[in-house]
């Protein structure tokens, strides 16, 4: 407002002439929260530390402002762990002069807790900060037993560690004390959202979870309209009833709609959200897949995906998540091109380095391997199709030496898929030997070794090899009803 901007003036003005109090730079600090301003509001506390070291309040107020910066840092991409570093140092050294400062637990809980989510949206463990904001949360309420930040971290900490009852109860009891609580209603809506996907992946109907969530985050947003993450999160909900509405056969369009508008008006808040930008991104991806299913224009929603993931990855460059749905977007889009009879090689090659720049930010992310493997077969396929069975040897040999990190696994399915890429081998290697030169027997070795793999793997049989016109190329070869069986 008008007038805090005049107070701010008057503050700094008595800062600039020297004579500035430890309290001139606090509230300068507070002001420059408010305002978003965290590097600014980072300089004040410092100086009101400098001014007056022994004052708890000060330390406690930049070890905040440093935990607050690093957020945002964190969802740019940036170094987020430097002032969570020095704000976990600032706390302990307070503490260690004394441990009866609830205020000051609380606080390293949701240090503790902002270590918790950089280290898992960078792919990488988050037990043990979560095991220290636990702890951090529970001394706290020790001494503070009505804190009710203390209290909704310590839900939080069970909404990450899956103990969805105990985050729920936990989120109940902030709740109950303060109805208003607004982080709280988005906190146990989250847990609610959670139910409901377990509930999804156990094989039941988890849409009474989902509304019930929905209704959680719309009463956050009802307390504090301008909630970014309760309007990303509604979106997010939505956009899961959709898909699971989909599952069911349903038409998910609506609930795809109520999805884009909550994410968008969360965009409209926060617009340099890498996260949101890529959740906006699944929602088009969605509704691409339902689209392409039902045989709409498939191919726009993916191009309105990629718009968003573009933003996305201007936010954070290094996003794997927003990489790897890039590289599904331009998959996506090579398959409707496939579909109407063009080539795909464009988009099957965006798709793959898409993929390998995700797998390089986050090596753990399974799903994206997955993804890169199944695409690696389908543009081999592509290009045996194309009459290139050279370059599909390529995609093939990589995806069967990616897949290989699973050794022997006795699994139906993985072993269908293994077979399915040793039988494309095999027509592959057998065209190549039907071509006359120099190469065309070991060619022809290589295409009975993958056919004896296949076969091995049940992804043939012998009346589906006999009938197959590439692998027709081998049958003068006297190896070929030995590796038949004579039938």
């Amino acid at each position: 407002s008008g007038r805090d901007e005049e107070g701010r003036r008057i503050l700094v003005a008595e800062a600039v002439s020297g004579d500035a109090s430890d309290e001139i730079h606090t509230a300068l600090g507070a002001l420059a929260l408010g305002r978003g301003e965290t590097d600014e509001a980072v300089r004040c506390w410092r100086r009101a530390v400098e001014a007056d070291r022994g004052f708890f309040a000060h330390r406690l107020g930049l070890a905040r402002a440093l935990r607050i910066r690093s957020e945002g840092r964190s969802e740019k991409g940036g170094d987020a762990e430097a002032d969570l570093d020095e704000a976990d140092r600032i706390l302990a050294a307070g503490l260690a002069l004394d441990s009866g400062r609830a205020g000051m637990w609380t606080e390293l809980a949701l240090v503790d807790w902002s270590w918790a989510r950089a280290r898992s949206a960078a792919g990488r463990d988050a037990a043990d900060a979560l095991s220290n904001a636990l702890a951090a949360a529970d001394r706290a309420l020790a001494l503070a037993p009505q804190d009710l930040e203390a209290a909704n971290v310590r839900g939080a900490v069970f909404l990450e560690l899956g103990k969805l009852q105990e985050a729920i109860e936990a989120f109940g009891g902030v709740l109950a004390a303060d109805p208003g609580h607004f982080q709280a209603h988005n906190n146990r809506a989250l847990a609610r959202l959670r139910a409901g996907d377990a509930l999804q992946a156990a094989g039941g109907d988890p849409r009474e979870e989902y509304l019930a969530a929905i209704r959680g985050f719309e009463e956050a947003i009802a307390l504090r309209p301008r909630f970014t993450w309760a309007h990303g999160n509604l979106g997010w909900t939505w956009k899961r009833m959709g898909n699971h509405e989909h599952l069911l056969g349903l038409d998910p369009n609506g609930s795809y709609d109520n999805a884009s508008r909550s994410l968008s008006t969360a965009l409209d808040l926060s617009p340099r959200s890498a996260g949101i930008w890529n959740n906006l991104a699944a929602v088009h991806l969605s509704t691409g897949d339902y689209r392409m299913e039902k045989g709409g224009d498939a191919a726009a929603s993916f191009r309105e995906a990629l718009d968003a993931l573009d933003q996305s990855l201007a936010a954070n460059p290094g996003y794997y998540l927003a990489l790897g749905n890039k590289g599904y977007a331009w998959m996506r889009l090579g398959e409707v091109d496939l579909g109407a009879g063009g080539d795909p090689e464009e988009e099957f090659g965006r798709a793959i380095r898409s993929f390998e720049a995700s797998l390089a930010a986050n090596p753990a992310h399974e799903e994206g391997r997955r993804l890169l493997d199944g695409l690696r077969v389908e543009r081999g396929l592509s290009r045996l199709r194309a009459g290139r069975p050279a370059e599909a040897i390529a995609e093939l040999d990589a995806a069967l030496e990616s897949i290989g990190r699973f050794g022997e696994l006795d699994d139906p399915d993985f072993r269908a898929f293994r077979g399915e890429i040793h039988l494309a081998l095999a027509r592959a290697h057998a065209r190549l030997a039907a071509a006359a030169g120099a190469e065309a027997k070991r060619e022809r070795d290589l295409a009975f070794e993958s056919l004896a793999r296949a076969l091995a793997d049940g992804a043939v049989d012998s009346a589906r090899a006999r009938r197959d016109p590439d692998l027709a190329a081998l049958s003068s070869d006297p190896r070929w009803e030995a590796a038949l069986g004579g039938r």
